[in-house]
């Protein structure tokens, strides 16, 4: 039997309901997910060609990939060359599936492994002619679960996590072809 009081008491439970529901959808406690779709590319849309210099740096290693008219060199090593397969290798390195979306909030950065300041996290970033980020990408710590990493975008506080591992050499011996002598066997 439904006396008075029971009624009142649940019309206030039913408003506190409906304004807890109101104040998570509006302030964005609850997140849901957007139209972030598993297994899409990381960063959509680069053009190779507008590409004027790579930079890549973790830690107190830093690498600067520079283009020139014969191709890339490297900045660190009087402009030694790079050769094109290596330059493909990284831009293919760069077509990066997200697997699942991890957090909006840049107060997770530190963390997960993505923060800027981050000794161990990967920072590439692709550059213009005229030495402004094109885009970029943040690779952090492993992830939780699967054999990704957590990974981001340089101007995005989006965080993913990858599905597969990956990394990006950081040393100028990576990139320039240490081959002296080809001999025909």
């Amino acid at each position: 039997v439904l006396t008075d009081k029971k009624l009142t008491v649940l019309a206030v439970l039913a408003s506190v309901l409906f304004a807890a529901t109101v104040l998570v959808y509006t302030t964005g406690l609850f997140d849901s997910g957007g139209d972030f779709t598993s297994g899409s590319l990381l960063i959509q849309g680069l053009d190779p060609k507008g590409v004027s210099e790579i930079s890549i740096k973790q830690g107190d290693d830093e690498l600067d990939l520079q283009r020139t008219d014969d191709g890339f060199v490297v900045k660190q090593r009087q402009g030694y060359s790079v050769p094109a397969e290596k330059i493909n290798s990284l831009f293919i390195k760069l077509d990066i599936r997200c697997e699942n979306k991890v957090t909006e909030n840049k107060d997770n950065h530190k963390d997960l492994g993505v923060a800027d300041d981050d000794k161990d996290a990967t920072i590439v970033k692709l550059l213009d002619k005229d030495g402004k980020t094109i885009t970029g990408v943040v690779v952090g710590g492993g992830a939780s679960r699967g054999p990704g990493v957590y990974i981001r975008t340089v101007d995005s506080d989006v965080v993913y996590t990858t599905s597969n591992r990956v990394s990006f050499a950081t040393t100028p011996s990576d990139y320039v072809d240490t081959e002296l002598v080809k001999v025909a066997k």
